[in-house]
């Protein structure tokens, strides 16, 4: 029977970037993380590198304290994560396989805070959001508080 995907284990070039095959992992939710990458999430994407995976982009990680979003979003809002996100990279390059951080932040779109209480969300303006049954503050300016969360 032929390959039905001849090129699937070929490497591949974008804009001078060399991957090794033709198979990406998509980012995705795991709920394997907490905060930054521990352990157990650390070892679930370095099985997808050793399994052959060219590239593997991460689940959405929150990049500001307000940017979260369900229970166990992974975040990076401190200098403290970057010990964790650097045994991810180098357990996955490890196999051979590249890392793609996907930054996030949650805007509108929030369920709960993390003691459950209604958050408190931003966007670019203060227009309701039917899902959750919010309605945004507009983004303060850069290097204003986001607690002092009142229009300019």
């Amino acid at each position: 029977m032929p390959n039905a995907f001849p090129l699937l284990f070929s490497p591949l070039e974008i804009r001078g970037t060399e991957f090794r095959n033709r198979i990406f992992f998509s980012g995705h939710g795991t709920r394997l993380a907490d905060g930054a990458p521990g352990d157990e999430l650390i070892a679930y994407h370095a099985a997808r590198a050793k399994g052959g995976a060219a590239l593997i982009v991460t689940e959405a990680v929150g990049i500001h304290e307000t940017s979260y979003y369900v229970g166990r979003t992974m975040s990076a809002r401190s200098d403290d994560c970057i010990p964790a996100f650097r045994a991810l990279t180098k357990a996955v390059q490890g196999h051979g396989c590249k890392l793609i951080g996907q930054l996030f932040h949650a805007g509108r779109e929030m369920a709960t805070t993390r003691d459950g209480n209604v958050p408190l969300t931003f966007s670019a303006s203060a227009v309701p959001n039917e899902r959750f049954r919010l309605v945004s503050r507009p983004m303060p300016k850069a290097g204003k508080r986001f607690k002092d969360s009142s229009p300019e």
